[in-house]
């Protein structure tokens, strides 16, 4: 079920990813590997961020940080606050960009148009199919 919530900023530290849709399949699961390596943890929440720049796409592969916390060497990338539609996604991580698809279809369906931020939670190091909180902002 999609619905709409409201959002606090989040900030994702992590492996930045730049290009266009179709070289994402092949970038992004390189740059888990990487923020796997680098962010493993115990209590961490691993999470994407995406925003969507013309005909590329910026993602950041890492985790939910505090608004504070830094790390160096890695990317830190804030998801603002706002009005957001949100999914769980409760199957295979292949479904997720369908998922994402499903939820800007929904917003279009009812008047409203999906914004350029997207942010996936629920990602895990040994790859683990998991519920995944799906969010696309408010255009």
């Amino acid at each position: 079920m999609i619905e709409l919530v409201q959002q606090p900023a989040h900030v994702v530290i992590g492996v930045p990813v730049l290009a266009p849709f179709d070289r994402l399949s092949a970038l992004v699961p390189e740059a888990w590997t990487t923020a796997f390596e680098r962010l493993q943890g115990e209590g961490r929440v691993f999470a994407e961020a995406s925003v969507r720049i013309g005909a590329q796409y910026h993602e950041v592969v890492g985790v939910l940080a505090r608004t504070d916390e830094r790390i160096d060497g890695l990317v830190h990338v804030l998801v603002p606050e706002g009005d957001y539609a949100h999914l769980r996604h409760e199957g295979p991580a292949a479904g997720i960009a369908a998922a994402f698809g499903e939820i800007e279809a929904w917003l279009r369906s009812t008047g409203r148009r999906p914004g350029a931020a997207k942010l996936d939670i629920g990602y895990t190091p040994d790859g683990t199919d998991t519920v995944h909180d799906l969010f696309v902002s408010l255009g």
